[in-house]
């Protein structure tokens, strides 16, 4: 899911985020916080493959609302998690548009944790100082929290790191979904040395 202006003629891209339901998207909850009181302008844009292209099957539906985890804090990045509230409801999923499966916490220690994928419209040495405009996926690897906290003291409990094998990973936009064996993991929030996800 591509998140930008709702207002046609402006082609800005926000930030990425997945689908939870057919009328729900999760973001971060600093991208919502930059709203104010202009969500209304804003739109999610479904089954996009190239930005700056119109493309048969993409959907775009207008934002109405969001809500920021109740425990956001935007100076550390803690808790930052936005659901944001569509219009309509997406009126059917298709091979490019699905909500992603979400796992327990007990379904968490199943997953390899060293084939996981990350996708998203991030920087890359083509495009170092703007959005690349086609979807990239690129490899990452969930590290341990030992490790992770050794080279960024001040991760949080409920955030993660993830080592990239490539230059789009560690470019990814905010929201960015990190996918493992086909579910959820978590996002992108900022990239820092040791690259830090969510």
């Amino acid at each position: 899911m591509a998140l930008g202006p709702a207002h046609p003629a402006d082609h800005q891209h926000i930030a990425s985020g997945l689908v939870l339901r057919k009328n729900e998207v999760l973001t971060n909850g600093h991208v919502c916080a930059s709203f104010t009181s202009t969500y209304s302008h804003r739109k999610c844009v479904f089954g996009k493959h190239n930005l700056t292209e119109y493309e048969d099957g993409q959907l775009e539906i207008n934002v109405t609302g969001y809500h920021c985890h109740e425990d956001f804090n935007y100076i550390l990045y803690e808790h930052d998690l936005c659901v944001i509230t569509l219009e309509n409801n997406i009126p059917g999923f298709n091979d490019r548009i699905q909500p992603l499966k979400l796992m327990s916490r007990f379904e968490a220690f199943f997953v390899r944790h060293d084939q996981c994928k990350i996708y998203g419209w991030g920087n890359s040495n083509e495009f170092p100082d703007t959005f690349t405009p086609v979807l990239q996926v690129g490899s990452t690897k969930i590290a341990r929290t030992a490790a992770c906290k050794a080279q960024i003291p001040a991760i949080q409990d409920d955030q993660m790191c993830a080592r990239s094998d490539g230059a789009f990973a560690e470019h990814a936009d905010s929201g960015t979904p990190i996918i493992c064996n086909t579910w959820f993991f978590g996002k992108r929030i900022v990239g820092i040395e040791f690259r830090q996800y969510v």
